[in-house]
């Protein structure tokens, strides 16, 4: 693995404890580190998210784990955001031939891109409080998109 991605590795190879209602987030192999554990170190949050960046085929799991790590206000750089970006002006591109889930992530990110734009707080403590619930209804209504995609696939 290249030097830069190096933390991502420790990560990958080390047990980290999560909580229980954690999100874990990872490579489709497996969990790199609970979303708590980058929320607090967001120098390996950065990693973790360019390391998933520069494995993402487009597909859109490896970026249905980049929005996980925005709603979760993962710290992410802003190529993460771009890449997400022109990823949805693709069409979302096929999610294992469910068309149906593609429309609906394209609904969803009109909704909800907003809630995880890098430096979207404001100063003021109602302006986080604002961001957080509305980033947990976006969260809410993406785990709903999973169980339906689950459900057709």
């Amino acid at each position: 693995m290249p030097k830069r991605f190096s933390l991502t590795s420790d990560l990958i190879n080390r047990r980290i404890k999560s909580k229980e209602i954690d999100v874990l987030i990872g490579h489709p192999c497996g969990a790199i580190a609970p979303a708590s554990y980058l929320y607090t170190h967001p120098k390996a949050s950065r990693n973790v998210a360019y390391f998933l960046q520069g494995d993402a085929t487009f597909a859109g799991d490896f970026e249905l784990m980049l929005i996980e790590m925005g709603l979760c206000s993962c710290e992410m750089p802003r190529s993460t955001w771009r890449h997400l970006k022109f990823w949805v002006s693709k069409g979302c591109p096929h999610w294992s031939g469910n068309s149906a889930f593609s429309k609906a992530m394209l609904w969803w990110w009109k909704r909800h891109a907003w809630c995880f734009v890098p430096n979207r707080n404001g100063s003021s403590q109602e302006a986080k409080d604002a961001a957080e619930y509305y980033r947990t209804v976006a969260y809410s209504e993406l785990e709903q998109l999973q169980q339906a995609r689950n459900k057709h696939v």
